[in-house]
């Protein structure tokens, strides 16, 4: 019975989506450009990028670059306004890396919680979501301490 329950539902699932119109952009996309020559204080053989906040003033990358805390850690870069140039990447620091990989960043629409997976806390192979909050510090974001 519940077989033949979920078979009717992804029958209507799959119904609605062939009677649904195509989404269509309001804009066009640019001339692709080489991601060094925006940004070149990052290196696209060993880092990528993460997310941005909203307001674009701070980008979140994973990177395996010296002085991190271990083999794949999330840094920052950050820019006074969306017209300046990125300043050199800071490493979140023991806060949030850990002696292993920790990656996959996405920050908080309100710049607040910083959502990532790390390889430290490993459990049956799978990289456990971790939550920290950013506590505010005069005018930048600094990460607290421990899980939310």
């Amino acid at each position: 019975m519940k077989r033949a329950k979920m078979l009717v539902i992804a029958g209507l699932v799959f119904a609605l989506g062939l009677a649904s119109e195509a989404a269509k952009a309001d804009f066009t996309f640019g001339d692709p450009v080489n991601l060094e020559s925006v940004i070149p204080v990052i290196d696209p053989v060993h880092e990528s990028i993460n997310c941005f906040s909203t307001d674009g003033l701070e980008m979140y990358i994973v990177s395996d670059r010296p002085g991190g805390q271990g083999a794949w850690d999330l840094w920052v870069l950050r820019r006074a306004s969306i017209g300046d140039d990125w300043a050199s990447p800071e490493n979140l620091g023991p806060a949030v890396n850990s002696i292993n990989d920790d990656g996959a960043a996405s920050v908080s629409a309100d710049g607040l919680t910083l959502s990532f997976h790390s390889s430290f806390i490993r459990l049956l192979s799978r990289w456990p979501l971790q939550v920290r909050a950013l506590e505010s510090s005069g005018e930048k974001n600094r990460l607290g301490r421990g899980p939310n």
